[in-house]
């Protein structure tokens, strides 16, 4: 590892814990400096620090936040995709499955400490809440389509929705129905409440 490299994160004893110090250089003449905290020990702390500079090097590296995925939800996500979607609806359908069930189950979460298993738990949850598997693939479309996001603006390094499993979502075609698509004009009523 070179000298330049090296001095780019520092390795810091932290009472009994180690922190690794990413320094990013001056911005508007003010030194950047991203702390990541809580190793137990000064061998994982610098298991870290490679990893940190290896996602330096490769342009993949996201700076630690205390964002919550409910704050990213509100605050970020939906005003953004009020202006992407062409159609109304769309921008509905994203909302409602946000509030009614995605803020209820992970609002509370970092953004970049949510994973894959607090999303299978929420599955889990709204399966024994009696919701059909098709709407919790709904869900999770939204899920995923925030979460892609999200690492596109660098706020998460990864999507961890891409890893969530789901229930299979089946839709049960009504009598004499045979794989046809929907009639035209015909749409879902929105949701009145959760």
């Amino acid at each position: 590892m070179s000298k330049r490299r090296r001095e780019r994160a520092t390795i810091i004893p932290r009472g009994h814990k180690f922190a690794v110090v990413i320094d990013r250089g001056t911005v508007n003449g003010k030194r950047v400096r991203d702390w990541h905290s809580g190793f137990a020990d000064y061998k994982s702390a610098d298991r870290a620090r490679t990893k940190l500079l290896a996602q330096l090097d490769a342009n993949t590296y996201t700076p630690p936040s205390v964002l919550t995925v409910g704050a990213y939800l509100e605050d970020k996500w939906l005003p953004a995709l009020r202006g992407q979607v062409k159609r109304p609806r769309t921008y509905s359908f994203h909302a409602d499955n946000v509030r009614c069930h995605l803020l209820e189950g992970i609002g509370e979460i970092p953004l970049q400490k949510l994973d894959a298993s607090d999303l299978d738990k929420l599955y889990g949850d709204l399966l024994e809440a009696g919701l059909a598997a098709v709407t919790i693939a709904h869900v999770h479309e939204t899920a995923s389509k925030a979460l892609r996001q999200a690492r596109r603006w660098k706020l998460v390094p990864s999507n961890v929705a891409a890893d969530a499993s789901p229930p299979e979502a089946r839709r049960a075609l009504a009598p004499g129905r045979h794989d046809r698509a929907p009639a035209r004009g015909s749409a879902r009523a929105p949701l009145a409440g959760c």
